[in-house]
């Protein structure tokens, strides 16, 4: 369970997240789940991020979306965000692309 990481770390990081996200979970019938504020929250520590972006990137490295629900949520210090996506992804078992 990874919320709002993938918003507070560089892209490097979160290519190294679904890196070790693909190694822990491809084949095992687990899921990586997601929390990121599409707005960045209150606090500024997490930037926005495009969902869109952010599924392509998983796919790149073998994740698989299961589950996509965007609406209200809370940032890091529970202040309601008007705009977070929840992501929940498998890594099934096959050769990984990246």
């Amino acid at each position: 369970y990874a919320r709002l990481l993938p918003g507070a770390v560089g892209d490097e990081a979160r290519r190294n997240l679904w890196r070790l996200a693909r190694a822990a979970l491809r084949g095992s019938g687990g899921s990586l789940f997601l929390d990121v504020s599409l707005t960045g929250g209150s606090a500024g520590l997490v930037r926005p991020l495009d969902t869109d972006l952010l599924v392509d990137g998983l796919t790149t490295y073998g994740g698989r979306r299961l589950v996509r629900h965007e609406g209200p949520g809370t940032d890091l210090f529970d202040v309601p965000d008007p705009a977070t996506c929840r992501l929940q992804v498998d890594f099934p078992t096959g050769e990984p692309h990246a």
